[in-house]
């Protein structure tokens, strides 16, 4: 079984980044995204 990594993707270049080299790295990567905004 691989080891595990969590990563939190925000849509940019760099999470998709982190998440390829988890990946490379030989990690399960599981990914997790939250809307992030602002209160009127």
């Amino acid at each position: 079984m691989a080891d595990r990594a969590v990563v939190l993707v925000s849509g940019g270049l760099d999470s998709a980044t982190c998440l390829a080299i988890a990946r490379a790295r030989g990690y399960d990567g599981f990914r997790s995204a939250s809307i992030m905004g602002s209160d009127p």
